[in-house]
Order: C-alpha cells, then sequence, then structure tokens
C-alpha cells in the first residue's frame, strides 16, 4: 500500500474529503525544520520526513501462514476505531 492510498483509506474512514499537499523533499525538511522550533507539538517534523523517503516492505506470508489472523479491511477498522475514539 503506497503512503497515498493510506491517507485514502484514512479520508474515507473519516467520511471527508483530503486535500494533499506535495512539497519537494528539501522543502518539507526545512518547514519541519522550522515548525519543530516555533511549535511545541509540530504537525510535522524532521523524523517525519526522513520516514517517508525510506522503503518499509512488509511479508506477511509468515504471520498468516502461522497465526491464520481474521483480517479487517483498513477502512472498515478505521472506521471502527474512528466510532470508538468520539
Amino acid at each position: 500500500m503506497t503512503y497515498n492510498e493510506f491517507l485514502g483509506a484514512i479520508c474515507d474512514a473519516l467520511g471527508r474529503r483530503c486535500r494533499r499537499v506535495r512539497l519537494p523533499i528539501g522543502v518539507s525538511f526545512v518547514l519541519a525544520s522550522v515548525l519543530e522550533r516555533v511549535l511545541a507539538n509540530p504537525p510535522l517534523t524532521v523524523d517525519n520526513v526522513h520516514g517517508a523517503t525510506l522503503e518499509a516492505p512488509c511479508d506477511l506470508r509468515a504471520l498468516l501462514r502461522d497465526y491464520r489472523p481474521r483480517l479487517t479491511p483498513l477502512v472498515e477498522g478505521l472506521r471502527r476505531t474512528f466510532e470508538e475514539a468520539a
């Protein structure tokens, strides 16, 4: 799942349209650095930007084989989570 697909799933579960703003990585690092200096709880950090540049492959075959979990589709799980939190 791509980052954009994940954000789309969150927006779908919230029942909202989400605006996406694409920034070059260099601009993102500068913006995050400034936000970290001026806000106590910044919405974007240098670590967030760095993490967004990394690949995060995940192989679930062993988990599925060994534990056979009952999986919930992402949008449904998010929707339930948001309903319980409200």
